[in-house]
């Protein structure tokens, strides 16, 4: 194959090249966890509402109106110096959180630190990740996925840690940011390589964003977090208020939805190599749905938290297989494909919270956690529908 001994060195140049998109992925979550796990602590600081709170929180995610021209930034520049930049700058802007003494001192905080994180360093790892991917010839984005998890429980348990001991606010958020500042730099300087394309790119494989595959990908995209968003917030509520179940024994709906879903991103891109990707995310979907009817229609708490497990397990393979197969349609342009694709499902991810809380104030919790059962549905057939549509697959 020509050029593959190339291909072979630039792959193999060290560890430190390899886990250089991991790397990136763990610290995206971390900082995220830690900051949210001292949220309540900044709350009581500087006497904020649970409005302010959720247009804090709504200012974090606001950056993302900046995907597209970071899109374009990646296939410009090379998604390694954005990442290395955009990794950088966000760790030095995660200490102005630490810093801020008023409402808007914070929000202006989480604007900045949102276009940087959520803009910018979360599309390059995505399109840096899609590369590897091609590279590697094998599914890696579900992999990449849990050490996102990982990180953040990670980040959680070292946040609650920090807040335990009675570190101030500045001390945390100096330590998070500059560390992570010295990881990106790190790997500016030890991994000076982008990752390189395939030798060949497929005949089948789209050179173009914006075919009616790519755009109904991005449509499912919509959906693909509603789950996640939905157990996360009601899950707890459910079992305590619902099912009345010990205070203590209400977190463990949303622990087995989590830990499933780290376990099943461990080991999807192997599944997706054995039966196909579109045929996994068509099941992804099957699963997730039945999941999430099962949490409000089963009788015992126990038979419901294993209904939460298994929710998990197919929310975990809805994103990571839609990235990957939005990266085959445009293999010239992955910045652009993998903005695009973020951008939508980080849509849905704002919209679902106002969405699922007007559906509890309207009707009840129950339905509020399983109506989202009808996103991963329509997940289901709009997969069936991108199967018809194209011969595009996963490796």
């Amino acid at each position: 194959m020509p050029g593959s001994g190339h291909h072979t060195a630039n792959l193999n140049d060290g560890r430190v090249f390899r886990a250089a998109v991991p790397t990136a992925f763990f610290a995206l979550s971390f900082g995220d966890a830690v900051w949210a796990a001292g949220l309540p602590a900044v709350r009581f600081e500087l006497g904020l509402s649970n409005g302010a709170v959720g247009r804090i929180l709504f200012a974090a995610n606001a950056g993302s109106i900046v995907m597209p021209f970071a899109g374009r930034c990646v296939d410009r520049f090379g998604g390694h110096r954005v990442l290395v930049a955009a990794g950088a700058a966000s760790g030095v802007l995660w200490i102005l959180p630490g810093l801020a003494g008023s409402f808007w001192s914070l929000i202006i905080a989480m604007l900045l630190l949102g276009a940087a994180r959520s803009g910018f360093l979360l599309v390059a790892a995505e399109a840096q990740a899609a590369q590897r991917e091609r590279a590697c010839g094998r599914p890696l984005m579900g992999y990449y996925h849990a050490i996102f998890s990982i990180g953040a429980v990670l980040g959680a348990l070292a946040g609650s840690f920090v807040v335990a001991v009675g570190m101030s606010r500045p001390w945390v958020m100096t330590i998070v940011g500059g560390t992570q500042a010295v990881t990106f730099l790190a790997i500016g300087a030890f991994v000076r390589q982008p990752i390189p394309a395939p030798a060949v790119v497929p005949k089948d494989a789209g050179t173009v964003v914006g075919g009616r595959g790519f755009r109904l990908l991005c449509l499912l995209g919509l959906f693909a977090t509603v789950g996640e968003i939905a157990v996360a917030g009601w899950s707890a509520l459910y079992l305590r208020n619902v099912l009345h179940v010990p205070q203590h024994a209400a977190p463990y709906g949303y622990a087995a939805f989590a830990f499933a879903m780290t376990v099943v991103r461990l080991c999807a891109g192997s599944v997706a190599v054995r039966f196909g990707a579109v045929r996994v995310l068509c099941w992804s979907g099957f699963l997730a749905g039945c999941g999430l009817v099962g949490t409000v229609s089963l009788p015992t708490p126990g038979s419901v938290i294993v209904a939460f497990g298994v929710a998990g397990a197919g929310v975990a393979g809805v994103f990571p297989l839609l990235l990957s197969l939005a990266a085959r349609f445009a293999p010239a342009a992955p910045g652009r494909s993998m903005a695009r694709m973020v951008l939508c499902t980080q849509i849905g991810t704002l919209a679902s919270p106002v969405l699922l809380g007007f559906l509890v104030q309207l009707t009840t919790i129950r339905i509020a956690l399983g109506g989202p059962a009808v996103a991963y549905l329509i997940i289901m057939f709009g997969s069936l529908l991108v199967r018809r549509r194209t011969t595009i697959e996963c490796p």
